[in-house]
């Protein structure tokens, strides 16, 4: 999701716009105070298969019981190029968000990330509206600060101070500040491609020797009501369904039908078939519904291409569709909220549902997800 949100990737060069190689909506700072780097990105939303024409702003944070957000919200919209705007810290550490938007007028603000109770929300500081007078002859400019109007002077002068306590820009789009702008440069900038956010990672991790904790499976796996899995679209005559136990054992099996397929002793069609038991190892926690396992072996029952033919159907045996190639998969708890999944998760969790684009706001059962081959296996309702 992070790289669909592409409309304001780009940079102003000699020639004009260029897109840029890979999306750099990504930032590390510490806008608690604490010493502890928060993650920031923003992320198309309100979509489907790379549709997006909204994005939002998250803001995460870490402590020893996983991760949770700070801050969830939109923050741009295509609509006219999008939404101008820069995230920026000042010198005492404060995180700020920049805006601008327009239509028939175009209004300015600069408004301060505050904590509420262990989340964060925007108040309004500075604000600049510019619209059209009654009868379209000339303009009317309003100004706010804290909520209340002001004088263009006391706008002008705490709009000179707070610009003059920036400290470092973290995330902008094409901003039309031009002194916000020219600061910015000149202060740094501490976006961040996609490679270059998992590379920093990676490199803080090494450092401290970090060793995520894991759990056995099955201290998640208590955790699920339901234990009968379905990977299916909801057409067509094919599924995987997963049976997982206590103990992290499971057993799987595919099928798929094809009763067009004859031939000479198969006149009845044609089953692709595969039984494959297998075990989750260790869990490692992401947050308070999420796990990953990258600790997961199974094993075919029948080798893949083997065949026999009984009572005119011919059963040709193969790999089973949703499990294989994965290394990496997610365990969603039913408590999950359906706005943290990919959107790849949930068209597995939708489509059979018959859901269409009203989700609730959380699962209701649980989930894995092939995170390589972007697979979702879901149970019935808990």
């Amino acid at each position: 999701m992070i790289g669909y949100y592409d409309w304001q990737d780009i940079k102003w060069t000699d020639e004009g716009a260029v897109k840029r190689e890979e999306p750099s909506a990504i930032a590390f700072a510490d806008v608690c105070g604490d010493e502890v780097p928060e993650l920031l990105f923003m992320k198309a939303a309100d979509g489907s298969w790379g549709e997006y024409y909204t994005a939002s702003l998250t803001i995460a944070s870490a402590d020893e019981d996983g991760a949770h957000y700070l801050y969830r919200d939109r923050l741009d919209a295509q609509a006219a190029g999008g939404t101008f705007f820069s995230l920026f810290t000042d010198t005492e550490g404060t995180l700020w968000l920049y805006r601008s938007i327009g239509d028939e007028g175009t209004e300015y603000s600069f408004d301060r990330f505050v904590s509420d109770g262990g989340t964060f929300a925007l108040e309004e500081y500075l604000s600049e509206s510019v619209y059209p007078n009654a009868d379209y002859t000339g303009t009317v400019e309003t100004y706010r600060m804290n909520g209340e109007e002001t004088s263009a002077e006391a706008y002008a002068d705490a709009k000179k101070a707070l610009l003059d306590s920036l400290h470092m820009e973290l995330i902008s789009s094409s901003c039309d500040d031009e002194a916000l702008a020219e600061l910015a440069s000149e202060r740094g900038n501490a976006s961040l491609t996609w490679g270059a956010a998992v590379s920093f990672l990676e490199d803080a991790l090494a450092e401290e020797d970090f060793e995520p904790a894991s759990v056995d499976a099955a201290e998640v796996i208590a955790m699920m009501p339901n234990r009968e899995f379905y990977f299916a679209s909801g057409a067509g005559g094919w599924g995987t369904e997963l049976t997982v136990h206590e103990d992290g054992t499971f057993y799987g099996c595919y099928h798929d039908s094809d009763m067009g397929t004859t031939g000479e002793g198969y006149p009845y069609g044609t089953v692709y078939e595969s039984d494959f038991p297998g075990r989750f190892g260790k869990m490692r926690k992401v947050d308070a519904t999420t796990w990953i396992c990258d600790d997961v072996t199974f094993e075919q029952e029948r080798p893949s291409e083997e065949e026999e033919i009984e009572d005119g159907i011919r059963y040709v045996f193969t790999e089973p569709y949703g499990f294989t190639g994965g290394e990496h998969f997610v365990i969603f708890l039913p408590d999950t909220e359906t706005a943290m999944l990919p959107e790849t998760a949930l068209m597995w969790y939708r489509t059979p549902r018959a859901l269409g684009n009203e989700l609730p706001e959380r699962l209701g059962c649980s989930g894995i997800y092939n995170l390589e081959e972007k697979n979702g296996f879901f149970s019935g309702a808990e």
